[in-house]
């Protein structure tokens, strides 16, 4: 979950864990991290996709930020993992070269 210290991502992040679904969050500010430990979270990484080892893995992503993440994100699934962009925290800005498909894995 990407954006997690959000009040939309706090509220995700409360249903995914009573679901019982493993999160690994971000914050980009690590004072956050305990906030986001306190909540459920099982990790919490500031730079995801080059940072941890289930890259590749990943069943589903939920984002939050938006532009400046969003080719990020897919490429952390595994195949038939599913991506959703569901805000655009991070702003706004153009994304230069954006071919969604032909920039995912195939498969995702």
């Amino acid at each position: 979950m990407r954006g997690a210290t959000s009040s939309f991502g706090q509220t995700a992040l409360n249903l995914a864990v009573d679901a019982g679904v493993r999160v690994i969050a971000t914050t980009r500010n690590p004072d956050r991290f305990a906030l986001l430990k306190d909540l459920g979270a099982e990790q919490e990484v500031p730079d995801l996709s080059r940072r941890i080892v289930e890259s590749k893995r990943i069943d589903a992503v939920l984002d939050l930020l938006g532009n400046s993440t969003i080719l990020d994100s897919p490429a952390m699934l595994r195949r038939g993992g599913r991506a959703c962009l569901a805000g655009c925290l991070a702003g706004l800005d153009p994304i230069a070269d954006f071919t969604p498909l032909l920039q995912m894995v195939s498969g995702v």
